[in-house]
């Protein structure tokens, strides 16, 4: 896998969620910002929707879309 800035990070087992949304696990830490929270982020399992690599966090309020979840107030 090539994230946004070049570098390659090694795929471990990439676990197929939808037909837009998969998670990664990567073979070591690998540290990248992700481009929906805009947060830098450390992480060995990341998420896609589409061509968009995400971080954990955001990827879990994805649907199964790819597209991120209306939040609901008071839950």
């Amino acid at each position: 896998m090539v994230l946004v800035d070049g570098r390659a990070v090694a795929v471990v087992s990439t676990y197929f969620v939808s037909a837009a949304l998969r998670l990664h696990s990567l073979a070591e830490l690998t540290e990248f910002r992700c481009p929906r929270c805009d947060r830098h982020q450390e992480c060995a399992l990341l998420g896609s929707a589409g061509e968009e690599l995400l971080c954990p966090g955001c990827f879990g309020q994805c649907g199964v879309d790819g597209k991120a979840l209306a939040r609901t107030e008071g839950l």
